[in-house]
């Protein structure tokens, strides 16, 4: 009986260990891939982000809201990181993504593909532009390898993907959702925005797709 005990809680403990250490090695944010998001200047977006068919905002949506001065970096206040659990055997990372934006009410959906995740430890950047464009950047050689002595710049950037994003009509369900989370100012200090802000620096997509 207690040789039957004690294997038993020999078992169980190798169970716990295993699950220990395999919880640890998939959810792990070490062995994630770090992101963040960005906006023109003073010109939010609502925002929705799947990643290799993660939900990355799980609650709902997030703004991209740069109120900062030139820092490239700083281009949005929304961070986070793929888990990895999502990447493996994976050679690419599937981007799914819908926004709206502020200012305006327009909203685009849009998908793209970023190859080879392994080089990006260093981190990637989603940035929404004007007309429904949506690119991705990495920091390029010189800021990866860290000691530039000054403030970042977009020219310390490397695009690895443009899409143009296809408009939402407004009777389709995900404008709905999207319009419903900016009437209610989800996730914003309505009082920071300008009441008639610029416009964004135009983009690579003059006409978005349709």
């Amino acid at each position: 009986m207690a040789l039957r005990l004690g294997f038993s809680l020999l078992a169980g403990l190798v169970l716990w260990a295993a699950l220990w250490f395999g919880g640890s090695f998939v959810f792990n944010t070490s062995r994630s891939i770090s992101y963040d998001t960005g906006a023109p200047r003073n010109w939010p977006v609502l925002y929705d982000l799947h990643l290799n068919g993660a939900d990355m905002i799980p609650w709902g949506f997030e703004i991209a809201d740069w109120t900062g001065d030139t820092s490239y970096a700083s281009g949005g206040t929304i961070s986070g990181s793929i888990p990895r659990r999502s990447l493996f055997n994976r050679s690419e990372i599937e981007v799914d993504v819908r926004w709206m934006e502020w200012a305006t009410g327009q909203a685009w959906t849009a998908q793209m593909v970023i190859d080879h995740p392994e080089d990006l430890r260093a981190g990637i950047t989603f940035h929404f532009a004007a007309d429904g464009q949506l690119s991705v950047y990495r920091p390029n050689a010189a800021l990866r390898a860290g000691g530039l002595g000054r403030q970042a710049t977009h020219d310390d950037y490397e695009r690895l993907a443009r899409v143009c994003g296809t408009a939402l009509p407004e009777n389709s369900a995900l404008f709905a959702e999207l319009a419903d989370a900016r009437a209610n100012n989800v996730g914003i200090d309505t009082a920071r925005i300008p009441a008639s802000p610029p416009p964004p620096p135009p983009s690579d997509c003059t006409e978005p797709s349709q």
